[in-house]
């Protein structure tokens, strides 16, 4: 697997080293995908593979194929761009609309990226392997994905398994969360006059004391001003989220109160809907002149105009973090945000 993956690193490598275009990187993967055992000549592998898309027909990168049958697909761009969200929603609408529609994506760009479709949500980042040798990620891919070794139902378990992890952790971060609050202070003071008087000290005492003592727990990464609590996310502190399970890469990810957002927009959703917990009564107007800088939102009258108007099939995806996603004023203006929030507002110092 070892001398695979080296032999694999070297040319995809020798592609970014070289500047190649797209067109000779797809070349060169789908000459990869032959080293692991993928037949080119009895159809296991197709480049420009057509599909289907409303009353257009789009042509994917590669898609990979056992007995006839779609096993994956994979979405090529060269080693130089940086991903972005629509290039993962061209290769999620790939998975879903071939023929014979498939759970497991690849990005290759810079980096080989795995994505699994549940059917039930927009397909997780599984793992994401640097294109270097003696990888260790490098060599599990190519245990995956070698055809003499390829299982469905083995990958979706391997996909299954990480996910579960992640929803566990999310569910300690949860739990965790309850400790930056007045709950976390009364537990905290309970364990500590607890273990005070296992050292002998008396209980009256130790009341007394601990009634003087204040504990403050809280994360390092949203901070808030002093006059409004604004929030502002400091990326540089930002907490990271496990990609694979054993030493892999991994992806920045954002906590906030026990909530991890994945991606910009998530983030900027839960930041909105914190600020109006924390000051319920602006008015919509308020909060939108107050937020204006890191974010933008939209009432949901100003959205169904635009919407009407607009002829983007794909309008909500490219507009809202989630369709349902909404909050509300205290003048009872309900809106959305966008998921086009400033970016610039990661660095913003406190106000």
């Amino acid at each position: 697997m070892k001398d695979l993956w080296n032999e694999i690193s070297y040319w995809l490598s020798s592609c970014k080293t070289n500047n190649a275009l797209e067109k000779e990187y797809e070349n060169t993967i789908a000459q990869c995908l032959g080293f692991l055992g993928w037949k080119k000549y009895i159809g296991e592998t197709t480049t420009q593979y057509p599909i289907q898309v409303g009353h257009e027909t789009k042509m994917a990168d590669i898609v990979v194929s056992l007995n006839g049958v779609e096993q994956f697909v994979v979405e090529v761009k060269r080693p130089g761009h940086t991903i972005r969200p629509e290039d993962e929603r061209q290769l999620v609408s790939y998975m879903r609309l071939a023929k014979h529609p498939v759970q497991f994506g690849l990005y290759i760009g810079n980096e080989i990226r795995l994505y699994y479709d549940d059917g039930n949500t927009f397909p997780e980042v599984i793992f994401c392997v640097d294109i270097t040798s003696n990888n260790n990620d490098g060599e599990r891919f190519v245990e995956l994905f070698h055809r003499n070794t390829f299982d469905c139902i083995k990958l979706k378990d391997y996909c299954e398994k990480i996910l579960n992890k992640r929803i566990r952790v999310k569910a300690l971060d949860t739990e965790l969360s309850t400790f930056c609050s007045e709950y976390g202070e009364t537990v905290l003071k309970g364990l500590l006059a607890e273990h005070l008087m296992q050292k002998g000290f008396d209980k009256c005492l130790v009341d007394e004391k601990i009634e003087d003592i204040s504990i403050s727990i809280s994360t390092n990464n949203i901070k808030y001003s002093n006059e409004d609590k604004t929030p502002t996310c400091d990326r540089s502190k930002s907490s990271d989220s496990e990609i694979l399970i054993n030493g892999s890469k991994k992806h920045r990810s954002y906590l906030l109160n026990g909530i991890i957002c994945r991606k910009p927009a998530e983030l900027a959703f839960f930041i909105v809907k914190k600020y109006i917990a924390d000051n319920p009564n602006l008015t919509f107007e308020e909060v939108r002149s107050k937020l204006n800088k890191y974010v933008r939102i939209i009432s949901e009258i100003e959205y169904s105009i635009k919407k009407d108007q607009s002829a983007d099939r794909d309008f909500e995806r490219r507009w809202l973090y989630k369709p349902d996603a909404k909050l509300q004023s205290s003048d009872k203006v309900v809106f959305m945000v966008q998921t086009g929030w400033n970016y610039w507002g990661y660095n913003v110092q406190e106000l």
